[in-house]
C-alpha cells in the first residue's frame, strides 16, 4: 500500500472536467490505492428480511412434497407406490400422455415441478446463507476511517450524494470492504505521520484529506518488531548473566516478563488469552534460564 486517508488535506494531479454525484463520489472512492474509503451498508434488517422469506418458501415446498408422498402411497395402485421408491419410473410417468392413469401421471409431473423448484430454491437458499455468512463477518471501518469517509462525503456544508442516500454513512451496519492491520503502534504512527505531513489543496474538486504512506507505516512497525524481538531475547540473557543475587534476577524476570506482555499488546493485534499465554511462556523460559547454572554462570 502506498497511501491511506485520514483528516486533513491532499493534492491530486488534474483530470480534466469533474464527474457529479455518484460518479464522483465512486471517483474519489476508488482515488485511495488502499480502498479504506470502501464503506457501504450491509443491511442486516434486509438480510434476515430475505432469509426469512427464502425460509418460508423452502417450509412451503417441505410440506408440499410431503404431502404428496404421502398421496402416493396411500394410491391403492401399484404404480404410484412404484414412483414412490423408483426415480426411474416418476421419469416414465412424467414423460406418459394423457391416458388411463391420468392421475398419475399429473400427480408425477407435479411432483417434478416441486422437485425442480426445489433444487433452485435450495441453491439461492443456500448461497444466501453462505453470502450472508460472509457479509456478517465483515467488520466495522475504525472511527479513523469513518471520520476521513465523511469529511470526503461533506463538502463545504453540502453532501456528494443527495435524497435518501445523503445519511447512508450514519447508519449503524456500515462495513469496511478493506481495512488496515489493527494495532495501537500502527494506529499511533498513523495518526503521528497525518499530523507531519504538510497539507496540499486539491485542484481537481476531489476531497480535501491528508494522505501518509501505508508503506513507510509497515516498514516502521517491522523495523519497531525486530528490535523489541531483539530487546527480549537478548536483553534477558545479557542482564541474567551477570546479575548474582537472587533478589535482583527475581526483578529482572519481572521486568522483562511485563515489558514482554506491554510489547505484545502494543504492536500486535493479539487477544488477550494469546497475550495471557505467550506472556506464560516467555517467563517459564526465562526461570528455565535462570535455573541453568552452566549457562548464567550461577555457582
Amino acid at each position: 500500500m502506498t497511501g491511506d486517508i485520514e483528516l486533513g488535506q491532499r493534492q491530486r494531479p488534474p483530470t480534466g472536467p469533474n464527474p457529479a454525484g455518484y460518479a464522483q463520489w465512486a471517483s474519489w472512492i476508488a482515488s485511495d490505492p488502499d480502498s479504506e474509503p470502501f464503506v457501504f451498508r450491509k443491511f442486516d434488517e434486509l438480510g434476515a428480511l430475505n432469509l426469512l422469506y427464502l425460509q418460508s418458501d423452502m417450509i412451503y415446498l417441505e410440506a408440499q412434497l410431503k404431502e404428496l408422498d404421502l398421496e402416493e402411497v396411500q394410491q391403492p395402485d401399484i404404480d404410484s407406490i412404484n414412483a414412490a421408491r423408483q426415480w426411474e419410473v416418476l421419469l416414465k410417468q412424467c414423460a406418459s400422455s394423457a391416458s388411463a392413469d391420468s392421475k398419475v401421471s399429473t400427480r408425477a409431473k407435479k411432483k417434478m415441478e416441486l422437485i425442480l423448484r426445489l433444487r433452485a430454491k435450495m441453491k439461492e437458499y443456500h448461497e444466501a446463507l453462505l453470502l450472508q455468512s460472509k457479509v456478517a463477518q465483515l467488520q466495522p471501518p475504525s472511527g479513523r476511517i469513518l471520520r476521513a469517509v465523511k469529511q470526503m462525503f461533506n463538502q463545504e456544508g453540502y453532501t456528494v450524494l443527495d435524497g435518501q442516500s445523503r445519511d447512508y454513512l450514519d447508519a449503524d451496519d456500515l462495513v469496511s470492504l478493506k481495512s488496515p492491520a489493527i494495532d495501537h503502534l500502527s494506529d499511533y504512527l498513523r495518526k503521528a505521520r497525518a499530523i507531519k505531513d504538510k497539507p496540499g489543496y486539491a485542484q481537481d474538486g476531489g476531497p480535501r484529506i491528508k494522505r501518509f504512506e501505508e508503506q513507510k507505516i509497515t516498514q516502521w512497525v517491522g523495523a519497531i518488531t525486530i528490535l523489541v524481538a531483539i530487546v527480549f531475547l537478548v536483553g534477558p540473557i545479557l542482564a541474567l548473566y551477570f546479575a548474582q543475587s537472587p533478589p535482583a534476577r527475581l526483578a529482572l524476570i519481572a521486568v522483562f516478563t511485563a515489558g514482554f506482555a506491554a510489547s505484545v499488546w502494543l504492536i500486535t493485534n493479539a487477544r488477550r488469552a494469546e497475550i495471557f499465554f505467550g506472556t506464560a511462556t516467555y517467563a517459564a523460559v526465562l526461570v528455565v534460564f535462570v535455573s541453568n547454572g552452566d549457562l548464567t554462570g550461577a555457582r
